[in-house]
This record gives structure tokens, C-alpha cells and sequence, in this order.
């Protein structure tokens, strides 16, 4: 989590960084989730705990089973492990093609019972650079998650992918590593609404933060003593229960500094330098906007960046309880105008892991299609395409829409494909789907691109038909 401040802090700074923030603020309202565990267990809850404790969880393989589901033939058994820190990590299978490098591998504590459902993982899939040009086209991105634990063994399945920016030719990925530099258990996401309060355009009561009060903080500035200092709201003054064991509005409003205050109380045994607790305003102006207008875009896009760049936030005790605190750009003059949305992150109620596990691994990457392209699609000319029963890559003179986009199969029958990022610039652009199913090459009639139709027969593809 501290990482992932960091960069949002770094986020702020440049100029594509605020490109990219502010069409991420015009995106839809996100929808809150259940929060993946709760602290505390009812009396009701421990007699159901009590009456199946005979009852074992599914098993490391059972989970992985599950999470390959029809790719389960595809996937290689690949072996390797590292123990640090009491804990074992171990490679357990993997699956590649040109574009995608998925490990799935186990963690196991040796030592005690340190990893739980919510496990944070920070590690990554680090292939060979050397094959993989980078001229214009990004090297890639990667992703881990905990997608399964088993109490009875004390043991977390991982999944690591690595997206590569571009296609490669490589047949099998060689001198590849899976690095893995810590754990972070008892990592509870966080997503609620705030409430839609009528906010005042007087200025709330504040204090100025002592040494002795802040814990942490990121933003526009480097560290905690930076804020020492800083006005903060005094608590208290609009309390709401948001619904959440993890987190509570204490005070919202406008400082003497003439900004505007979100602070948060969450509980006493939060870690303050791995949770993370964001927010974004918006603007009721705005979103009467016609954001399919360039002028509209533009205008809505202004706005956002206005209310929410630059944010700072600080982490502090008061009288014993623990509090977080969000600050944005924006005076009483814009009361009228700001919509509160929701609260989202994560709220650490544990240590964090530190290690160094690193397991080298070869990987065959399966095989696949790699066409020529003609044509146009929705306007745009296309180049290449490159099939495996994993994805589908097109290389196109800029971005495709990215959905809806399915197989289509020879038999009538279909298999949907869901977008996933792709990388590129203004003259060429690859643009990637991962199937839902795995598609066999030889009962592939063709790509479905947003109602286009791009024929494939005997490894051959046919020009893009318009959508009737």
C-alpha cells in the first residue's frame, strides 16, 4: 500500500500522469463491494463455525482447479520454491502465450498462522528484457492477488500475471523469475458511499497537528514530519456511520485553510503506512455535461482536475483513536457544486512480511496464430492479429472498441472476450482481449469486434465486414 501511495502521490505530478487522472475521474461511480471478511464473529455465526468445523475447506488444488476452470489443459506443471521468513513459497503451474504470462503458485506459513483470505501479496513475473523490444511500446504491466486460502494447511494460492506490451516470438520464456518481496495479511478492502450531505460554507473548527499526532502521511509532500503542523478538522463535527466495521465519517467540511476536509476514523490497530483510504469529488456541474462532446470532455475534465489535484492526505491519533484525513483544492465557494461519492482502499490490521523469495522458471508459451490484416474496422486500418486459445491481439493504426468482441465458432456458437489493457501510441495501437473460454484454433470461424466481423479460415484471415 505504501507503494501504491507513492505513486499516486507521483500521479499528481506530470502532466500525462494528469491526463490519464482526470479521464479516470470522469469515469461511472463505482459501485461498492462487500468487504471481503469482517472483524468479529457473531455468537450466531460461531455456533455454525462450531457445528461444521468437521467440514475441511477445499483444498490448494481444489482452489486452483476452480480458478483454471476450462484452461486447465493448458496449463503446465512447473516446479521450483524458496522458503524465507518461515514461510514457503512454491510455483505450482503456469500458462503463456505471446501476450500473457500467468503463475499460479502457493504460500506456506511453516512457522505459525500469519496469512489469512485477505493476503496482500507484493511480487511480480520479471521475463528476459533483452528479447522484448521497447522502442514506442510498453514493456508491459503485471498483477498479483490471493485468490483462495486453506486454514486447515495455512496456505494462500497466489495468481501473478505479466502482460507484455507487444506480442513476442519467443517459443518458451527463458531466464524468467518470480520475485516475491513481502506479504501483507489482514488487508481489507474498502468501498462505501458517503453520504450526499448538504455541506456548509462556514469553516469547521480545526487544530494544527503536533509530532506527537501524526503517524503518516503522502501527497504533495515526502513524509510525515512534513506534516507536523498541517490544519486538521477537529473530529467529531459530522459523524456518519457509512455501514463499514472499518471505517466511519468523523468530519467533513471546510478548514481555515480554505480547502475542504474529508476525515475518517478507523480503528486503533490500523497500520497507518500500508492502508490507503482515497476519495473523489465531484462536480453536479459536470455531470450535466455532454462528455461525448470534445468541449463537454474537456470542460468536465477541467473541473475534475481542479477539485482533485492536488490531494494530500495524513494519518494521526487523537485521544486515542486513530483517524484519517483527506484534503482537496477547493474553497467554500464550490459547496453548492461538490457531490461526496465514495470511500475506497484498504485498512491494514496487521503487520506486513518482508522477504526475499525468488524462484527461477521456464515457460512454453503455447502456439498460436499470427496473421496479416487488411482493411478497415469502425475507420480505423488494421495490420496483424495474433490468436491463441488464450487471447487475441490486433495491431491496428489506433484504438479498436473494446467491446463487445467475441470468437465466433463454426459450429454458430460464440466465446466472449474481455477487454484488457492494451498499449500503444498515436500510429499504432495493440489491442488486446483475453477469452472467457479457451478457443481452439481450428474451430475458429472468425473475430466479432463491436458488430465488425474479420473472417479466419485455414489460417488466413479475410478483410473486416461492416455490421449489417
Amino acid at each position: 500500500m505504501e507503494r501504491y501511495q507513492k505513486q499516486m502521490a507521483e500521479l499528481y505530478l506530470t502532466e500525462a500522469g494528469k491526463q490519464k487522472l482526470a479521464a479516470a475521474l470522469l469515469e461511472q461511480p463505482r459501485k461498492p463491494h462487500t468487504l471481503r471478511r469482517t472483524l468479529a464473529v457473531g455468537v450466531a455465526a460461531a455456533l455454525v463455525l462450531a457445528v461444521t468445523a468437521g467440514a475441511l475447506s477445499p483444498t490448494v488444488q481444489e482452489l486452483l482447479s476452480n480458478a483454471l476452470g476450462g484452461f486447465g489443459r493448458y496449463a503446465q506443471a512447473v516446479e521450483g520454491q524458496a522458503v524465507d521468513q518461515g514461510i514457503e513459497v512454491k510455483v505450482l503451474s503456469a500458462m503463456a502465450d505471446s501476450t500473457m504470462l500467468v503463475v499460479y503458485a502457493e504460500a506456506k506459513d511453516q512457522a505459525g498462522d500469519r496469512l489469512d483470505d485477505t493476503l496482500g501479496v507484493d511480487g511480480l513475473l520479471i521475463p528476459e528484457k533483452s528479447e522484448r523490444e521497447t522502442s514506442g511500446i510498453t514493456m508491459g504491466m503485471f498483477s498479483r492477488e490471493c485468490i483462495g486460502y486453506v486454514p486447515e494447511t495455512k496456505t494462500a494460492l497466489l495468481k501473478f500475471t505479466h502482460t507484455f506490451g507487444k506480442p513476442d516470438e519467443a517459443s518458451e520464456l527463458k531466464n524468467l523469475r518470480l520475485r516475491v518481496d513481502g506479504f501483507q495479511p489482514q488487508n481489507y478492502s474498502v468501498e462505501v458511499n458517503l453520504p450526499d450531505l448538504t455541506l456548509p460554507d462556514q469553516t469547521l473548527a480545526g487544530w494544527y497537528l503536533a509530532a506527537e499526532n501524526v503517524l503518516y502521511g503522502s501527497g504533495t509532500l515526502d513524509t510525515a514530519e512534513d506534516y507536523i503542523g498541517a490544519l486538521s478538522l477537529e473530529p467529531g463535527q459530522t459523524p456518519a456511520d457509512l455501514g463499514s466495521e472499518l471505517v466511519s465519517l468523523s468530519s467533513a467540511g471546510f478548514g481555515a485553510d480554505g480547502k475542504f476536509h474529508l476525515q475518517f476514523e478507523v480503528p486503533a490497530e490500523a497500520r497507518m503506512g500500508s492502508s490507503t483510504l482515497l476519495s473523489t469529488l465531484r462536480s453536479r456541474y459536470a455531470e450535466t455535461l455532454d462528455l461525448e462532446s470534445g468541449e463537454g470532455f474537456e470542460e468536465a475534465s477541467r473541473i475534475s482536475m481542479a477539485y482533485n489535484d492536488p490531494l494530500t492526505s495524513f494519518w494521526f491519533t487523537r485521544d486515542g483513536k486513530v483517524y484519517a484525513e483527506l484534503v482537496f483544492p477547493v474553497g467554500p465557494e464550490t459547496a453548492a457544486d461538490l457531490r461526496l461519492e465514495s470511500v475506497y482502499g484498504a485498512v491494514v490490521l496487521a503487520d506486513s512480511i518482508s522477504g526475499s523469495w525468488e524462484i527461477p522458471l521456464t515457460v512454453e508459451t503455447l502456439p498460436e496464430l499470427r496473421i496479416p490484416l487488411s482493411g478497415m474496422l469502425d475507420g480505423t486500418e488494421l495490420k496483424e492479429m495474433t490468436l491463441s486459445p488464450l487471447n487475441v491481439t490486433i495491431l491496428s493504426a489506433s484504438r479498436l472498441p473494446r467491446e463487445p468482441v467475441s470468437a465466433l465458432k463454426k459450429d454458430g456458437s460464440e466465446i466472449a472476450a474481455k477487454p484488457k489493457a492494451g498499449s500503444g501510441g498515436d500510429e499504432l495501437y495493440y489491442n488486446r482481449w483475453e477469452f472467457t473460454e479457451p478457443v481452439e484454433m481450428d474451430e475458429l470461424a472468425g473475430i466479432s469486434v463491436a458488430g465488425w466481423f474479420i473472417p479466419v479460415e485455414n489460417g488466413t484471415a479475410g478483410e473486416a465486414r461492416s455490421p449489417q
